[in-house]
């Protein structure tokens, strides 16, 4: 007979650690809904002044949650800072 293996307790600051990643991944979503960034790049890669100019946002603010988001693969940044969905991201496409 195998013992069953127990799964592994984080200690308590990665355990907070994680609640607070998965604040600010819900809330850096929900602005980029909320934006419409994912209607805005469907068509073609556009860098944060371009979606800042057509939101209506401050730039740089943007940039960083943008970055935010890249950093979880809901976008993916390129080398001429130009953003894409990440593949595949079908629900946040729209039909």
């Amino acid at each position: 007979m195998s013992e069953q293996t127990q799964p592994r307790e984080l200690p308590r600051p990665a355990v907070m650690l994680q609640m607070i990643q998965g604040f600010w991944v819900s809330r850096a979503l929900y602005v980029a809904v909320k934006l419409g960034i994912p209607d805005l790049l469907k068509d073609e890669p556009k860098s944060s002044v371009e979606l800042a100019q057509a939101t209506g946002t401050h730039a740089s603010s943007l940039y960083r949650v943008l970055r935010a988001l890249d950093s979880v693969g809901v976008f993916a940044e390129d080398d001429q800072q130009r953003f894409v969905p990440a593949k595949p991201q079908p629900t946040l496409v729209p039909l």
